[in-house]
């Protein structure tokens, strides 16, 4: 692991402990009531970019009539949805008004990393809509995304051209995220043309069987001792990976037997494929890249 991935990683692991400690000194009902609310956060960050709020907000203190603009909302709706991301952090009030934070900035189109597009995904009906039949649906072995919109998440991606482009950039925006911390890892030094391929977050769409199916595809284009990179977040045992951990139920709610996986299950999936064992290297954001030969 490189010097700025422990870093980051420690800094990770800090904060978590941090949050911990102040929990425990919270009544256990606020807590309760601020983790089961989850879903009001999702929609407000949504909501505050598709609106084009959390583009306007910058360092000076503004009113909502004074963000909300020649917008789509009126005044009283902007200074509630304003209020409400305030409340989940994502922005800052004081008496002269609201104004953008560290988190606001990571929403806004012009970050080099933004999240603007996730957020507009995740808040989206498409999505939304799939959770809603989570229960039901696992609880008599369907796909809750299949439950909901009748057909596959890719089938359903393919035919609707807003769906498929909003999740597209909300996509993008993962990608970009990571982009940086993965190239700067020990397997990209030296990486040119075709001399290695890289597959990122994609075998955590599929079961096993398919996974094994997919690299066997590749394996074949590739000559022997070939590099494969595969990125993806690792959900190993042990500590909780907040990330992974959920990200992994978004896989349940929405692919036909996708999931994340540790380290090992995945060098199992690349040995059955027709590569060596991978070598795990951590970046300094929650992905992991896993280099393995093709023999």
């Amino acid at each position: 692991m490189s010097p700025g991935a422990a870093v980051a990683r420690l800094a990770v692991w800090v904060h978590q402990r941090l949050r911990a400690a102040v929990d425990r000194l919270a009544p256990p009902e606020l807590l309760l009531a601020e983790r089961i609310t989850g879903v009001t956060g999702t929609v407000v960050a949504g909501a505050l970019v598709a609106s084009g709020l959390a583009e306007r907000l910058d360092d000076t203190p503004r009113s909502a009539r004074e963000l909300v603009g020649d917008g789509v909302l009126d005044g009283d709706t902007a200074e509630r949805i304003l209020r409400g991301a305030a409340a989940v952090g994502l922005l800052d009030l004081s008496d002269a008004g609201f104004r953008r934070n560290r988190l606001t900035r990571a929403l806004q189109p012009e970050a080099p990393r933004t999240l603007g597009p996730l957020a507009v995904f995740l808040a989206s009906e498409v999505n939304l809509r799939a959770w809603s039949r989570f229960l039901e649906a696992v609880c008599s072995g369907e796909v809750p995304f299949r439950r909901a919109h009748g057909r596959s998440v890719w089938e359903h991606l393919a035919s609707s051209e807003e769906d498929g482009a909003r999740f597209a950039r909300a996509m993008d925006s993962l990608t970009r995220l990571d982009a940086e911390a993965v190239v700067r890892t020990p397997p990209f030094s030296g990486v040119a043309g075709l001399s290695a391929y890289v597959l990122k977050d994609v075998l955590h769409d599929w079961d096993d069987a398919r996974a094994v199916d997919l690299l066997t595809v590749v394996r074949r284009a590739m000559p022997a001792g070939a590099r494969l990179l595969l990125v993806e977040l690792l959900l190993e045992k042990g500590p909780v990976a907040p990330l992974a951990s959920l990200v992994d139920l978004q896989m349940l709610a929405f692919t036909d037997g996708g999931r994340q996986r540790s380290a090992e299950e995945l060098a199992a999936l690349l040995g059955r494929a027709g590569f060596g064992p991978p070598v795990v290297h951590r970046t300094r954001t929650a992905s992991s890249v896993l280099v393995s030969e093709a023999v």
